[in-house]
């Protein structure tokens, strides 16, 4: 998948349990994009993670690609695990900070 612009709009880490439990970690890191920005190419498989966003992964590995929001407008939120260039990506923000493991306190020290 190639979905990196320069019209990038945000990054922000999730902690929700949703994140945590696709993502089989303590949250997921998301940068925001233009849909019309995006060319993806190989099979990707969808399903409805909550009443208002589908998360799509690769239908051959499984990983989580991308959350469309049903009211996101253009914008879609793109796994920052799934690019090829992490290292252009600097989270901006946390959200659902009451649902960050515990665990996760030491690591931030």
């Amino acid at each position: 998948m190639s979905a990196w612009s320069s019209r990038r709009c945000g990054s922000v880490v999730c902690y929700c349990e949703t994140c945590r439990r696709a993502s089989g970690s303590w949250g997921m890191t998301w940068v925001d994009a233009i849909r019309s920005s995006l060319s993806i190419h190989g099979p990707v498989s969808r399903w409805r993670s909550s009443s208002h966003a589908y998360r799509h992964f690769c239908g051959v590995c499984g990983t989580q690609l991308l959350l469309l929001e049903d009211e996101g407008g253009d914008v879609v939120e793109i796994a920052v695990g799934s690019l090829d260039r992490q290292d252009l990506v600097s989270a901006d923000h946390e959200i659902h900070l009451a649902s960050r493991p515990d665990w996760t306190t030491a690591l931030m020290k």
